[in-house]
C-alpha cells in the first residue's frame, strides 16, 4: 500500500489545479522559504480529516481557501484528493484503489467523498483508525512535533503510542460504553423521579376514591328530591295550561271571522285598483302622443335657428380663405429663388472636394509603400531572433543534459548497491513471517466458526424477545379494556338493582304499598314484573301498556279496596289494581272483537301486541284486555301506510321505537325517553348483564394467566440474550485481535514480495540505464562548441537589422503627419456638402406643402358655396311643417283633459274603500296581538314543562308524566333541601368520579416503571462488565506493543549515538492505559537523564528514534516528514539518511527539506516555487534533476 497521487485545487497557495505523482521509496520536496512546501503536508493532513484549524496553520478553517493576489481573484472553494493504492487491503475496504476527497466552500459548507461517493467525516476517520495513517497519527511528523513528542502534553505523546498499539478503537468503544453508562445512570435517575411522582399519585388517588364514594351518596339523595320536585312542578304546569288553551281557541275563532271579512273587502279594492290602472295607462298614452308632437315642433324650430347661424359662418369663411390664397402665392415665388441659390453653391463644393480627394490618395499611396518596407524589416528581425533563441535553448539543454547525466550515473551506482542489501534482508524476514501466519490463520478459523454459531443463537433469542414483547403489549391492552368493561357492567347492574328494589321510577302509591308490606300474601307484584317480552319488542309493548305496566295485581277486589283506603289515609296518591277474580277468561274473550289477521301478512307488520307477551295463564286476560287494540309494526312509515286499511274501530299501530299511529286520527311520537331497561323485562335485562359480567371476569382470569406465562418466557429469553451477547463480544474481540495481527503479517509479507520483485526489476533497469547514460555522455560534449559559435553569428545579424529598422520608422512618421492633414481637409468639405444638400431637400418639401395648401383652400371655398344653398332650402321646408304640427297639437290637448277628469273621480272612490278596509285591519290586529300574548304564555308554560322533562331525562334517564297534585306537598322545603345538598356537593370541590379507574391505571404504571428500573440496573451492570473486558484487552495489547517499541527505541537510538543510552517508561502505580510515558536519553555513555539537557539536534534524533522504533513494530505504509532534519548537522544527517533508506523498504517517505544530503538520498524530487507572487507551482524531477551544490530552488 502506498500514496499514488495528490490533487490540490484552491488550497492555500495552490490556486491552480496541481497534481503530485508519488513513487515508492523516498520523495523530497524542496524550494525556498515561503514558497508553499509545507502547504502540501497540510493538504494531506486536511484531506485525512483534520478538524483543528491551528494544526494546519490557520485561524479559521475557511482560511485554507485561496484568498487571491493582486492579479488573481480569490476562489470560492478548496479541494484536495488523495489516491491510495490499497493492494494489500490494509484499509478495511474492498477497493484496491481508494480516493479520498475533501471540499470546503466559503459558505462553511463541507463535503467528504470516498471513491467519488459522498460520505461522512466519521467514515474517513473509521477507515484510518489504528492504521497509523490518520491526520494526527505518527505517519505525519513536523519539526514542531519533535518538541511535542519529547516535552509536550502527556496525552499528545500517548496518542502516537496508542495508534501504534492499535488500541484507539478500544478506547473509542470504551468511550461509547461510558456514554451509554452515563445515559443509563441518567435514565435511572429520571426513572426514580417518575416513580416517586407516580407513588404520590397512587396515594392521592386512593384518598380520592373514598371522597368520590361520599360524593356519590349525596348525589343519589339529591337525585330523588329533584325527581320528586320536578314531577310536582310538571303536573302544576299541566293543570294551569288547560283553561288557558280553551281561551286561546276562542280567540283564534274570532280572528278567523275578521280575517274572512278583511279578505272580501281586499278583493273589491283590488278590482277597483285594476280599473283605475287601465284608465291611468290610457291617459299616459295620450299624454305621450301630445308630448311627441310638441317635441317635433320644438326640434324644427331649433333646426331653423341652427341653419341661419351656419349660413353666417360660411360667408365669413369664404372671405378668410380668399385672403390665405393670396399669401401662399407670394411665399411660393420666394422659395423658388432660394432653391436656385443653394444649387449654385453646391456645384462649387463638388469641384473643391474632387481636388482634395486626389491629394489624399497620392499621400496614402506613398505611406503604404513605406509601411510595407517596415513590415518586411520586422519579419527579418523576428526570424533572426527566433534563430538566436533556438541556439541559446539548444546550448542550455546540452549543458543541463551533461550535468544531468553525471548526476544520474552517480545515483544509479548508489541505488544498485542499496538494492542488493535490501534483497538479502527481505528473504530472511519472509521465512519467519510465514510460520507466524500459518499459526494465526488456524486460530482465526476456529474463532470465526464459534462466532457464527453464537450470532445465530443470539439472533434467534432476539427474534423471540421481539415477538414476546409485542405479545406482552397486546395482552396488557386487552386486560385494560376488559377491566373497563367489567367496571361499567358492575355500575350498570347496581343501578338497575337499586331501581328494582326501591321501585324509584314507580308511582308513589305503588312504592308505599310494596315497601311497607301492606300487600303480604295477596299481591302478585306489578304487572311488568310478571311479564316476559323479547328485548326487541319491550319498548313497543311498554309504550302500549303505558302506566298500566306499573299497576298492581291482587287476588281479589276486596284487597284492592283495602289498599285504596290505605292510600287515602296516608295521602300517597292513586294506584291501579288488577283483581284476578274480576278477569275471567270467558269474560275477556266475549269482549274481544274479531281481529283482522290478514294484515299480519303485510310487509313491515310484526304481530298483535298481546301475542308477543309471555306470562302465566292467570295473567293472560289482563294482557289481552290492555293490548287488544295494539298492532306492532317495524317503523313509522309502515304504521302510516297501514293505518287507513284497518276497518276496526280505534286500532293503534305501534313501532319498535314506541311511536303510535291510530287509524282513528291521533299520532304519537318524537324523542323516545325510555331507556333500554324499562319496567318490563328489567329483571331479565339484569340477568343478561350479570351473565355478561361473569363472562368478562372469566376472560380476565384467562388473560392474566397468559400474561404471566409470556412474562416468564420473556425474562428467560432476556437472560439468554445477555449471556449470548457477552460471549459474542468476547469472541469478536479475540477475532479482531487475530484479524489485525494476521492482516499486519499478510501486509508485511505482500509488501516484501512486491518490494523484492520491484527491486530485482529495478536493479536490471538501473544497469541498462547506466550503460545507456555512459554512451550518451560521449555524444553530448562535441556538440557544445558548435552551439556557442552559432549563437554569436545570430547576435551580430540581429544588431544590424535593428539599426536599419530604426531609420525606416523615422521616415514613416513624417509621411503619416502629411496624410492626416489631407484626410482632415477632405472630411470638412464633405460635411459642408451634406449640409447644402439637406437644405435643398427641405426647400423642395416646403414648396410641395404650399402647393397642397393652395389646392385645399380652393376645395373648401367650393364646398362652402354648396352647403350655403342647401341650408336655404332646408329652412323653408321646416317652416311649412311647423304649421301642420300646431293643428294636431290642439286636438290631442282636448282629449287628454277629458281623461284626467274621469281618472280623478275613480281615484276618490278607491280612497273611500281603503279607509273602510283599514278599520277592519286594525280590529283584526288587536285580536291578533291578544292571541299572540296568549300563545306566548302557553308556549312559555309548555317550554317550562318540556325543560323539566328534558332535564330529568338528561340527568337521570327518566320520563316525567302528569299526575294529581298533592295538597300538602312541601315544595319550598324540598327545594331548600335540594339547595343544601347542592351546597354540600359544591363545598366538596372538584371530585374525581373516575378515581378508581385512574387508581388502577396508575398502580399498573407504577409496576411497569419498577420493572423498567430493574432492566436499567441490569443494563448498567452489563456495561460495567463490558468496560472491564475492553480495559483488559486494550491494557494487554498496549503493554505488549509498548515493550516492543521500548526495545526498538534503545536499538535505534544507539545506532544514531554510539554508546548512547535511552529508555521508555510508564509512570509507576498508574493504569497503563492512562499512565504518562517517560522518555529518557543520553549520549556518550552517560546514564539516561532529562531530555532538556540534550541539544536541538540530539532532541530531533531522539524523536526520530521513537518514530522509527514504532515503525519497526507497526510500519505505516507512508510517512511524511516536514523539515525534521533542520536541526541536524552533517554527521547526524548521514545517520538519518541511512535510517530512511533502511525503512523505505516498507514505508513510502515524503520529506520536506532544505538539506542537500537528504535531497541526495531521495529517489524523486519535487521543486516548489512562486513564479507568480502568492501562487505555488511545482516541477517534478526524477533522480535529482537539480544542482545540489546551489541553494535549493525550484527547477
Amino acid at each position: 500500500m502506498y500514496l499514488e497521487s495528490l490533487k490540490i485545487y484552491g488550497f492555500k497557495s495552490f490556486a491552480k489545479k496541481t497534481k503530485f505523482l508519488f513513487n515508492d521509496g523516498i520523495t523530497s520536496i524542496v524550494g525556498p522559504n515561503g514558497c508553499g512546501k509545507s502547504n502540501i503536508v497540510d493538504a494531506i493532513r486536511w484531506v485525512l480529516g483534520e478538524q483543528k484549524a491551528g494544526t494546519i496553520r490557520s485561524e479559521r478553517m475557511e482560511d485554507v481557501i485561496f484568498n487571491g493576489t493582486k492579479t488573481v481573484k480569490p476562489l470560492g472553494m478548496a479541494e484536495v484528493s488523495l489516491t491510495i493504492q490499497n493492494t494489500k487491503n490494509v484499509l478495511p475496504i474492498e477497493y484496491s484503489e481508494v480516493v479520498i476527497t475533501r471540499r470546503l466552500f466559503r459558505s462553511s459548507e463541507s463535503q467528504y467523498l470516498l471513491n467519488n461517493s459522498p460520505c461522512r467525516l466519521k467514515d474517513i476517520q473509521d477507515l484510518f483508525m489504528d492504521t497509523g495513517m490518520g491526520p494526527d497519527a505518527y505517519s505525519i511528523i513536523e519539526l514542531s512535533m519533535v518538541e511535542t513528542i519529547l516535552n509536550g502534553k502527556p496525552e499528545e505523546r500517548r496518542r502516537i503510542f496508542e495508534e501504534a498499539a492499535g488500541v484507539t478503537k478500544y478506547k473509542q468503544r470504551r468511550k461509547a460504553a461510558f456514554r451509554k453508562l452515563e445515559a443509563t445512570a441518567g435514565d435511572i435517575l429520571r426513572l426514580n423521579d417518575i416513580i416517586s411522582e407516580v407513588e404520590k399519585n397512587v396515594g392521592s388517588l386512593s384518598r380520592q376514591v373514598k371522597r368520590a364514594q361520599r360524593y356519590q351518596e349525596i348525589k343519589e339523595q339529591l337525585q330523588k328530591d329533584e325527581i320528586k320536585l320536578s314531577a310536582h312542578q310538571f303536573s302544576k304546569i299541566k293543570i294551569e295550561l288547560e283553561p288557558l288553551i280553551d281561551k286561546l281557541n276562542e280567540s283564534q275563532d274570532n280572528r278567523v271571522a275578521l280575517t274572512t271579512k278583511f279578505d272580501e273587502q281586499e278583493a273589491e279594492i283590488e278590482e277597483a285598483r285594476t280599473k283605475l290602472l287601465a284608465l291611468e295607462r290610457k291617459l299616459s298614452a295620450q299624454q305621450k302622443e301630445l308630448n311627441e308632437v310638441s317635441l317635433k315642433i320644438h326640434k324644427k324650430e331649433e333646426d331653423i335657428l341652427v341653419g341661419r347661424e351656419r349660413r353666417k359662418a360660411l360667408e365669413a369663411a369664404k372671405v378668410r380663405l380668399l385672403k390665405e390664397n393670396e399669401e401662399i402665392s407670394v411665399r411660393v415665388e420666394k422659395n423658388k429663388t432660394e432653391i436656385l441659390q443653394s444649387k449654385e453653391e453646391l456645384q462649387y463644393l463638388f469641384e473643391q472636394i474632387q481636388l482634395a480627394e486626389n491629394d489624399y490618395q497620392e499621400t496614402s499611396a506613398e505611406l503604404n509603400s513605406f509601411e510595407m518596407r517596415v513590415h518586411d524589416k520586422y519579419e527579418q528581425l523576428k526570424k533572426i531572433e527566433n534563430q538566436r533563441l533556438l541556439a541559446v535553448e539548444g546550448l542550455t539543454e546540452s549543458k543541463q543534459e551533461e550535468e544531468r547525466i553525471k548526476t544520474q550515473l552517480e545515483n544509479l551506482d548508489e541505488r544498485i548497491k542499496s538494492i542488493s542489501r535490501q534483497l538479502e534482508e527481505s528473504q530472511l524476514l519472509e521465512k519467519i513471517r510465514e510460520d507466524k501466519i500459518a499459526k494465526l490463520q488456524e486460530k482465526k478459523t476456529s474463532q470465526e466458526s464459534e462466532l457464527t454459531k453464537l450470532n445465530q443463537e443470539l439472533k434467534d433469542v432476539r427474534d423471540e424477545l421481539t415477538t414476546l414483547g409485542k405479545s406482552k403489549e397486546k395482552v396488557k391492552e386487552r386486560i385494560l379494556n376488559k377491566n373497563g368493561e367489567a367496571q361499567a357492567l358492575k355500575e350498570r347492574i347496581a343501578l338497575l338493582k337499586k331501581f328494582i328494589e326501591s321501585y324509584e321510577d314507580h308511582p308513589e302509591g305503588v312504592q308505599h304499598l310494596l315497601l311497607h308490606g301492606y300487600l303480604n300474601g295477596g299481591c302478585k307484584g306489578t304487572l311488568a314484573e310478571n311479564l316476559t317480552v323479547e328485548p326487541t319488542y319491550r319498548r313497543a309493548v311498554e309504550t302500549a301498556m303505558g302506566e298500566a305496566a306499573v299497576s298492581l295485581i291482587v287476588d281479589a277486589s276486596d284487597q284492592a279496596l283495602e289498599c285504596i283506603e290505605i292510600l287515602k289515609a296516608d295521602e300517597k296518591g292513586a294506584v291501579t289494581f288488577f283483581p284476578l277474580d274480576k278477569f275471567s277468561t270467558q269474560r275477556i274473550k266475549s269482549d274481544l272483537r274479531p281481529q283482522n289477521n290478514d294484515i299480519l301478512q303485510a310487509h313491515g307488520v310484526i304481530d298483535w301486541a298481546h301475542n308477543l307477551v309471555q306470562c302465566e295463564e292467570e295473567y293472560r286476560t289482563i294482557v289481552q284486555s290492555l293490548l287488544r287494540d295494539f298492532l306492532i309494526v317495524e317503523d313509522l312509515q309502515t304504521a302510516k301506510q297501514h293505518a287507513d286499511k284497518l276497518q276496526e274501530n280505534r286500532i293503534n299501530l305501534i313501532t319498535l321505537n314506541g311511536e303510535v299511529v291510530s287509524n282513528w286520527g291521533p299520532i304519537k311520537g318524537g324523542a323516545n325517553g325510555e331507556s333500554e331497561a324499562g319496567v318490563i323485562g328489567r329483571k331479565a335485562f339484569v340477568e343478561e348483564l350479570e351473565s355478561k359480567l361473569k363472562e368478562t371476569w372469566t376472560q380476565l382470569e384467562k388473560e392474566g394467566k397468559e400474561q404471566q406465562e409470556i412474562e416468564s418466557k420473556y425474562q428467560k429469553a432476556f437472560s439468554s440474550e445477555q449471556d449470548l451477547d457477552k460471549q459474542v463480544k468476547a469472541t469478536e474481540l479475540k477475532l479482531t485481535d487475530f484479524g489485525v495481527e494476521l492482516a499486519q503479517l499478510n501486509f508485511e509479507s505482500r509488501k516484501d514480495s512486491e518490494i523484492c520483485e520491484r527491486l530485482a526489476t529495478e536493479d536490471e533497469s538501473h544497469k541498462k540505464n547506466q550503460k545507456s547514460l555512459t554512451d550518451k555522455m560521449q555524444r553530448v560534449s562535441p556538440s557544445l562548441s558548435n552551439l556557442v559559435e552559432n549563437k554569436a553569428q545570430y547576435e551580430a545579424a540581429l544588431q544590424q537589422a535593428s539599426g536599419e529598422l530604426e531609420s525606416l520608422e523615422q521616415e514613416i512618421k513624417e509621411y503619416r503627419t502629411v496624410e492626416q492633414d489631407s484626410r482632415v481637409k477632405l472630411a470638412g468639405l464633405k460635411s459642408e456638402e451634406r449640409h447644402l444638400q439637406g437644405n435643398i431637400v427641405k426647400l423642395h418639401e416646403f414648396e410641395r406643402e404650399l402647393t397642397g395648401s393652395y389646392k385645399r383652400i380652393d376645395e373648401e371655398i367650393t364646398a362652402a358655396a354648396k352647403e350655403y344653398a342647401e341650408l336655404e332650402s332646408k329652412i323653408e321646408q321646416n317652416k311649412t311643417a311647423i304649421e301642420t304640427d300646431f293643428d294636431e297639437h290642439k286636438i290631442l290637448e282636448a282629449e287628454v283633459h277629458k281623461l284626467e277628469q274621469t281618472f280623478l273621480e275613480k281615484k276618490e272612490e278607491l280612497t273611500n274603500k281603503e279607509k273602510f278596509v283599514k278599520a277592519v285591519r286594525d280590529e283584526k290586529d288587536i285580536v291578533s296581538e291578544t292571541l299572540h300574548s296568549m300563545e306566548l304564555q302557553v308556549s312559555e308554560l309548555k317550554m317550562s314543562a318540556e325543560q323539566i322533562k328534558a332535564r330529568i331525562k338528561e340527568e337521570y334517564g327518566l320520563t316525567t308524566k302528569k299526575g294529581a297534585l298533592e295538597e300538602d306537598f312541601d315544595e319550598e322545603g324540598i327545594a331548600e333541601r335540594i339547595h343544601q345538598q347542592k351546597n354540600r356537593l359544591d363545598s366538596m370541590g372538584p371530585v374525581n368520579l373516575l378515581a378508581l379507574k385512574e387508581y388502577e391505571k396508575e398502580k399498573s404504571r407504577l409496576d411497569f416503571l419498577q420493572t423498567q428500573k430493574n432492566d436499567l440496573m441490569e443494563a448498567q451492570t452489563n456495561l460495567n462488565e463490558t468496560i472491564q473486558v475492553i480495559n483488559k484487552t486494550a491494557r494487554e495489547q498496549f503493554s505488549k506493543t509498548f515493550e516492543e517499541i521500548r526495545k526498538n527505541f534503545v536499538k535505534v537510538f544507539q545506532s544514531f549515538f554510539e554508546n548512547g543510552q535511552a529508555n521508555l517508561k510508564l509512570a509507576p502505580d498508574e493504569d497503563p492505559l492512562e499512565a504518562e510515558i517517560v522518555i529518557e536519553a543520553a549520549t556518550k555513555s552517560k546514564r539516561p537523564t532529562a531530555l532538556t539537557l540534550l541539544s536541538g539536534g540530539e532532541k530531533a534524533l531522539t524523536a526520530i528514534s521513537i518514530l522509527f522504533a514504532i515503525y519497526l513494530v507497526k510500519p505505516s505504509p507512508f510517512c511524511i516528514l516536514d523539515e525534521v532534519d533542520a536541526p541536524l548537522d552533517d554527521t547526524n544527517i548521514g545517520r538519518f539518511v541511512e535510517a530512511l533508506r533502511t525503512f523505505s523498504k516498507d514505508t513510502q517517505f515524503l520529506i520536506v527539506t532544505h538539506n542537500k544530503l537528504t535531497m541526495r538520498a531521495a529517489d524523486s524530487l519535487y521543486g516548489v516555487t512562486m513564479e507568480e507572487e502568492g501562487i505555488s507551482k511545482i516541477v517534478s524531477v526524477s533522480f535529482k534533476e537539480m544542482d545540489l551544490e546551489q541553494s535549493p530552488k525550484a527547477a
